[in-house]
């Protein structure tokens, strides 16, 4: 059995941030589709700022989380780099890691 938040929403939300490599939601929210307790979304980089505080997962693909948009990640519990050679350039590790 799939436990659902009390508001009807699912109790995980994973968000993928940027519209490029669209392969990788697409294939994550096909694979989740029968998990309806983790919820998938791709949003255009605009959104994200004032969003972000909505979601338990980030995965960065190739927009920049800077330390003013991780501090608005109030419920995050994990930040993930789409890719492998550019962690150094999307993610702020150390804001990441200081945030309590």
């Amino acid at each position: 059995m799939m436990v659902m938040c009390e508001d009807g929403k699912a109790n995980t939300q994973i968000l993928f941030c940027g519209p490029h490599f669209a392969a990788s939601h697409n294939y994550t929210k096909e694979y989740l589709q029968n998990c309806p307790s983790i919820q998938v979304d791709d949003l255009p980089f605009a959104n994200i700022p004032d969003l972000i505080g909505n979601y338990d997962i980030y995965v960065v693909k190739s927009m920049r989380l800077n330390s003013d948009v991780i501090a608005r990640a109030t419920r995050m519990k994990l930040i993930m780099q789409y890719g492998v050679g550019i962690e150094d350039h999307c993610i702020d590790v150390a804001a990441a890691t200081t945030m309590e």
